[in-house]
């Protein structure tokens, strides 16, 4: 073989080779960008709720030890437990129709009402008449309607002041809300509004005891259905034409649950005998969720007013921590705290000395079962109080008792 035939073979021998080694390790290189599995995490981003995740690979799975091969692409999931509105609340409210429910709230500083949309969480601003230090907001479920609720200045005479927003539009085709009403009669203890009928019933303390009113929620149509020589009571709405009385809650003292009936002006004794009790009216007064101190704990139980039946629950909260669903009459929804420290309750809590964070329930009457929900996280530090639910119970808004913050539970994770 003379020299030049040589040369070209070796060259053709190294052409082979270098084409062969190239398309070994391009094929390899395209087999590494195959997802590697990260402990079950899925592309929804459901691990951690605290803050929305940001991919780092085009399979969306996060940071899995290769690099992105083309894309990057971000990868949100709505927190299923948020906080919607930073400053002290008096009170807020879910209204509206589906599918546009909304909320409205009372801003504790200044009286101002605020509008919160679920869907982007927009705040908007929607009166700007300074009522200041209000620390009660009572609301219909119309949203238009609210009861505010502060001390007269330079007294200590309590105000309770029933106001209607009126929407207006500006020439920008800005909305602007115009707040009016009148005041109730001065020095009210305790109030609670029917949502669904717009009624509210109210006691006032007299030298003798106490008197119990019903009117519309615009004071009109005012009428006296209750007296008592008992003053501390605590009332609220259990049906149309229900009002469930309970003497104020306390560790040492034996609480009582009567219902009264605003009608006939009858009533009747449910409940009693139970140290620090504190109750949730349901299903228009046919159940009664409960809790009492027992051992130094709050301890829940439901009561079947019908077939007179009480059952214990295997959760330690108050009933002030739980809303009824709109969606079932044997469903609740509660927070239920973590740890519960050495205490006098419900007193330390009422009070302030004791604080909680609490985790998320679900009750079924039916079967007495208990479902956890969500478990919340570090940054998810929230006592709960002042619980509102939506039409369909997929939201559940409530007042961190902590710095009095509003916050919104969603009682299904998102999957989006």
């Amino acid at each position: 073989m003379d020299k030049k035939k040589a040369i070209i073979l070796i060259l053709g021998v190294v052409i082979i080779f270098l084409v062969a080694f190239f398309f070994l390790y391009f094929r390899t290189s395209t087999t590494t960008n195959t997802p590697v599995d990260n402990g079950g995490q899925t592309q929804t981003g459901f691990g951690d709720t605290s803050q929305d995740k940001t991919s780092t690979s085009s399979n969306g799975f996060g940071d899995t030890g290769t690099p992105a091969s083309t894309t990057t692409t971000t990868i949100t999931s709505e927190p299923q437990l948020k906080k919607i509105f930073q400053e002290p609340v008096a009170g807020a409210t879910i209204f509206g129709n589906i599918p546009n429910e909304k909320i409205r709230l009372v801003e504790r500083s200044n009286g101002n009402v605020h509008e919160i949309s679920f869907d982007s969480n927009q705040i908007t601003r929607i009166t700007n008449t300074t009522i200041p230090k209000i620390y009660e907001a009572f609301w219909d479920k119309t949203g238009v309607n609210v009861l505010l609720r502060y001390i007269k200045e330079e007294t200590d005479r309590i105000q309770t002041y029933t106001a209607k927003i009126t929407l207006t539009t500006s020439a920008s085709n800005e909305s602007t809300g115009i707040i009016s009403g009148s005041f109730l009669p001065e020095n009210i203890e305790t109030i609670s509004v029917n949502k669904s009928l717009s009624k509210i019933f109210y006691l006032l303390e007299t030298n003798n005891g106490s008197v119990g009113y019903v009117s519309n929620i615009d004071g009109s149509q005012k009428q006296q259905v209750f007296t008592s020589p008992i003053k501390n009571w605590n009332v609220g709405w259990a049906g149309d034409n229900l009002v469930s009385l309970i003497t104020r809650p306390s560790y040492n003292l034996h609480g009582f649950y009567f219902l009264l009936n605003t009608s006939t002006k009858v009533l009747e004794k449910t409940l009693g005998n139970m140290y620090g009790l504190t109750t949730l009216s349901g299903n228009n007064g046919k159940s009664i969720l409960y809790s009492q101190n027992i051992r130094n704990k709050p301890t829940l139980g439901y009561y079947d007013v019908e077939k007179d039946t009480t059952s214990s629950l295997s959760l330690s909260t108050f009933a002030d921590k739980c809303i009824w669903s709109r969606m079932s009459s044997n469903i609740i929804y509660c927070a239920v705290p973590k740890n519960i420290p050495s205490g006098l309750y419900p007193d330390s809590w009422y009070n302030g000395t004791v604080s909680f964070s609490d985790n998320f329930w679900k009750i079924n009457t039916e079967d007495r079962t208990t479902t956890l929900l969500y478990q919340t996280k570090e940054n998810e530090d929230v006592d709960v109080s002042e619980l509102s639910i939506s039409s369909k119970d997929d939201y559940i808004i409530f007042t961190n008792k902590k710095d009095l913050s509003l916050w919104e539970f969603k009682t299904s994770p998102s999957t989006n």
